[in-house]
């Protein structure tokens, strides 16, 4: 089950008085949704290894995709480039439905979708997939809870 009802606020700005930290609440979304897709500009290598066991058990009981959309323009490190070709294949491996996808075009946004069975938790805002991005920058993450909202966000991720 899909975790967000937990929380008092639909909202997370990485401020305890606006909703709290959004790491908090991937971490309680991750150990339970079977279907997970991350779309983010850009990407972390300690987030990455910090959430490998977990993303690949997402894999393992359905699929977890991870797009990254400023790469291909920019480019990465030599450590960020093995990261993402390692966790790719081991997502490849855990489940032919998962991986991780590069843009040819800049991506900036922030999507993070968890579906569990017919429950389905989509959050669009400014976070990274990255420690900034969950915990050090002043970032703003709503849970989308309009029903055409998530439409049309699920059709643009496709």
């Amino acid at each position: 089950m899909i975790h967000h009802s937990e929380q008092t606020s639909s909202v997370f700005s990485n401020l305890q008085q606006h909703g709290g930290n959004f790491e908090d609440e991937f971490k309680r979304n991750i150990t339970t949704c079977n279907s997970l897709v991350i779309a983010s500009g850009y990407f972390g290598v300690s987030v990455l290894e910090k959430y490998k066991s977990s993303l690949l058990q997402v894999a393992e009981r359905g699929s977890c995709k991870i797009l990254v959309g400023m790469v291909f323009h920019e480019g990465v490190s030599a450590s960020q480039k093995r990261a993402l070709e390692q966790l790719h294949s081991d997502l490849c491996q855990a489940s032919v439905d998962s991986g991780v996808y590069i843009t040819l075009r800049n991506y900036h946004g922030k999507i993070y979708k968890f579906t569990d069975g017919d429950e389905e938790s989509i959050y669009v805002g400014s976070s990274n997939f990255s420690d900034s991005g969950f915990r050090t920058n002043y970032e703003f993450n709503p849970l989308v809870q309009e029903v055409e909202t998530r439409q049309q966000v699920n059709a643009f991720i496709k």
